[in-house]
């Protein structure tokens, strides 16, 4: 499971440095912008803005993927996700995303403060998140 989590973080990171083509990114609703971290679909690429004054971690899955498939995941820990810096872009193209497939309509976006103050000891930060539109 752990060299599972590697690839997965390694393909998110390797999406940071990916463009699109396409010039502006649609906004995806009012739940999304009332939030410190927000997405937007810009082409094929979800990008995933940091608008915290913290670091966050962020996770970008398929949400039939999340439902059915996806047993155990880090969620709230400090190595699993993909780091965004306060104030930082991550840019996360669909094909690279678990659980993608041409069709779908959904993704959810979980984020985490790894320095959340109501984090327990032994316990994750709590997890937020939302969904994107990227279908029909």
């Amino acid at each position: 499971m752990r060299s599972t989590l590697r690839f997965m973080l390694a393909l998110l990171a390797m999406a940071g440095a990916c463009s699109s083509d396409s010039d502006a990114p649609v906004e995806v609703g009012d739940e999304a912008r009332q939030q410190a971290v927000t997405a937007a679909l810009d082409g094929q690429v979800v990008v995933v803005r940091n608008d915290a004054d913290f670091d966050v971690r962020v996770a970008v899955l398929e949400t039939e993927y999340v439902t059915n498939a996806l047993a155990l995941w880090c969620f709230g820990s400090d190595e699993c996700g993909t780091l965004v810096v306060a104030h930082g872009t991550l840019r996360v193209p669909l094909t690279e995303i678990t659980g993608y497939a041409p069709g779908r309509e959904e993704l959810l976006v979980h984020w985490w403060n790894p320095a959340d103050p109501e984090r327990q000891d032994g316990e994750g930060a709590p997890v937020r998140k939302f969904p994107v539109r990227i279908g029909s």
